[in-house]
């Protein structure tokens, strides 16, 4: 799963009725899985990528694509 990925799950976690049992549950789901860091070489081909496409005014939903 990527960072990213996580982070949305935490926000989840935080706006929901019951954040306590929430989180456990979503530790425990995450006791199996490999979170995905975001290396730098990433970040800069995201970067150009979103540049190219602004240019072309050709934009995408933020990392929902």
């Amino acid at each position: 799963m990527s960072v990213i990925s996580l982070a949305e799950l935490y926000e989840g976690v935080c706006y929901s009725i019951d954040p306590g049992t929430d989180e456990k549950a979503l530790n425990d789901f995450l006791a199996d899985i490999s979170i995905l860091g975001i290396e730098n070489e990433t970040c800069k081909l995201f970067g150009k990528e979103r540049g190219r496409l602004r240019k072309a005014k050709r934009m995408i939903g933020d990392f929902d694509f």
